[in-house]
């Protein structure tokens, strides 16, 4: 079905399914489709269950890295870090590439021995081009070079690369004044940071 098509249908299983009111167990692939459709979305894989919630309580708190980074579109950034130093309440991690850059991320779980690699998770609406941020802290600041410019009227994505090659997506509302080759500072709040360890879990 095309996109109009897709959406007339979605609207008519949720009509339906309020005018039945029974229990309904929609099976999707599409993300998109269990985002604006469900009650509750319960997240497969490999046969087993990565993570059961609420629509918003997975795209904002994920447990796993999979459910991380199938929840949301676009989806969510992924950049390689590595546990530089641990304190009561908080983890400091870093860039391999970057040893000298540094920033702190809020958590229960602290006590991870440095050289610890782990997995940094940031949304792409949660990225601000400063100085257009907040004055919040500690935040995650990092230099980046616009590749690739997406005009939706109501939002805009960049396409963006770190200057260790990373590709990184960062969503504006609007229309932002961004060409492809400009270079950008990204900066975004600690609690917006989610970390996941080597297996995928995420660290609370």
């Amino acid at each position: 079905l095309d996109a109009d098509q897709r959406m007339a249908t979605r609207r008519e299983i949720v009509r339906l399914h309020r005018k039945w009111r029974s229990t309904v167990v929609y099976v999707t692939s599409d993300q998109a489709e269990a985002m604006a459709m469900a009650d509750r979305i319960v997240v497969m894989r490999d046969g087993g269950v990565e993570q059961t919630g609420w629509p918003v309580q997975l795209y904002d708190d994920p447990d796993t890295l999979f459910v991380a980074g199938f929840i949301g579109s676009p989806p969510m950034n992924f950049l390689p870090v590595t546990v530089r130093q641990s304190q009561p309440g908080a983890l400091v991690v870093g860039f391999a590439e970057r040893p000298d850059q540094t920033f702190t991320v809020p958590l229960d779980r602290w006590d991870l021995p440095p050289e610890t690699d782990l997995t940094l998770g940031i949304r792409p609406e949660h990225l601000r081009r400063a100085p257009d941020v907040e004055p919040e802290a500690p935040v995650l600041q990092l230099p980046v070079t616009a590749e690739a410019v997406e005009h939706f009227g109501s939002s805009t994505t960049i396409h963006a690369r770190t200057v260790h090659g990373r590709p990184l997506l960062i969503r504006e509302r609007g229309s932002a004044p961004v060409k492809p080759g400009a270079r950008l500072a990204v900066t975004a709040a600690a609690d917006k940071l989610r970390l996941f360890d080597g297996s995928g879990a995420r660290l609370r």
